[in-house]
């Protein structure tokens, strides 16, 4: 960093400090501490001084926390405008895996989610979905009203076993979304007697 460029960062930062309020003012104090000892190196402050104010961001108070996070922008090189987007960079995280909200304590990205029951690492990515059938999930067979090319008959001994219809046809599909899409119209979902019976009775009387 050249003297102009720090000369010109520090005073913007004087100005920004003054008219801040709350919180902000301490996050451009850190900012300018942070900027002295970057561009003085260690003529300004001590080791020990640097590495105390490099750890106020893990503070749970938030007055020192918002100086550690100036002090790690003054230090890190950024200028005035960078530093800007870093005080208000997000306010919360939001784990997309269980939800829980969480005020970060530096500008760094968690490693997981802090939730007790999550722990996930992959708290920033939505879980992938997928169309693909389950592998749990099973064909059933649907019993349909009208005769599209994707049905087949129940057969005859079917048929009698459950007191249908020998005409009656059934579709292959693994839910009745599915079954539906292939243009169909669903009597029931299973081969039970009395309710088909019943749908049956109802259809032959519309007509």
């Amino acid at each position: 960093m050249t003297e102009q460029q720090f000369k010109s960062n520090m005073i913007a930062a004087e100005t920004f400090h003054g008219i801040s309020e709350g919180n902000d003012g301490d996050f451009w104090k850190g900012y300018m501490k942070g900027l002295r000892r970057l561009y003085h190196g260690e003529r300004f402050g001590t080791e020990d001084e640097h590495i105390l104010w490099m750890g106020l961001v893990n503070s749970d108070d938030e007055s020192r926390r918002m100086l550690g996070r100036g002090y790690r922008s003054g230090f890190k090189g950024q200028t005035v405008q960078e530093a800007m987007r870093t005080l208000a960079g997000p306010a919360t995280h939001t784990c997309l895996r269980c939800g829980h909200t969480w005020r970060p304590r530096t500008d760094q990205r968690p490693a997981v989610c802090p939730s007790l029951k999550c722990k996930s690492p992959y708290w920033d990515r939505p879980r992938k979905t997928t169309d693909a059938p389950s592998r749990k999930s099973t064909w059933q067979n649907w019993i349909v009203a009208d005769d599209p090319e994707n049905c087949i008959p129940l057969g005859d001994q079917a048929a009698e076993q459950h007191g249908l219809p020998s005409t009656t046809k059934i579709v292959r599909a693994r839910s009745a979304e599915e079954a539906a899409q292939k243009g169909v119209k669903l009597y029931n979902k299973t081969i039970n007697p009395r309710a088909v019976r019943a749908r049956l009775k109802k259809e032959d009387e519309k007509e």
